[in-house]
């Protein structure tokens, strides 16, 4: 009895030690396969790593890629420890012209999610209607009763059928 209180003694100590890693050194991003799953990779991944809050943390990823005539802009959550409510606004902007800031943009599409669970994905897409433009990718999020945030992707020129040019 002895021997399986030891074990279970260990493992308790080992999770404890992995959540505490998990606290310090953030979520691994975990993007690559829902990118494969919208039959195209994501051009750009931007983290967002917030709110420590009485035991809480969440990793956000933004991705935007593209391809079959249509530009997607995706966010996941990748971690979250503890008990969090996490509302995600994403958005997808595009322009003939370069700009730096969305706001010089034309709104594409966005959708809305009151609480974006862990390993969950969100996203929006928007036909490219054969045309050679700049888009970018947006996250407005807010966890718990936190603050409104949000974080862009760098505007990326994507062809009519959907592929990132080099630029």
């Amino acid at each position: 009895m002895l021997r399986k209180r030891t074990h279970v003694g260990i493992l308790a100590l080992a999770f404890a030690a992995m959540l505490l890693f998990c606290v310090v050194f953030g979520g691994q991003q975990a993007y690559a396969q829902t990118a494969e799953e919208r039959g195209g990779e994501a051009v750009e991944d931007v983290d967002a790593d917030s709110g420590i809050e009485a035991r809480l943390f969440t990793n956000l990823t933004l991705s935007i890629g593209g391809s079959n005539g249509e530009v997607w802009a995706e966010v996941r959550n990748d971690f979250t420890l503890g008990f969090a409510t996490v509302m995600v606004y994403v958005e997808l902007y595009s322009s003939a012209s370069y700009y730096e800031s969305h706001t010089n943009m034309r709104l594409e599409n966005r959708t809305f999610t009151s609480d974006l669970n862990i390993f969950q994905t969100v996203g929006v897409s928007a036909p490219t209607g054969g045309v050679q433009r700049y888009w970018l990718a947006r996250m407005r999020f807010k966890i718990n009763s936190g603050e409104w945030e949000d974080r862009v992707t760098n505007a990326w020129l994507f062809d009519g059928d959907g592929n990132v040019l080099d630029l």
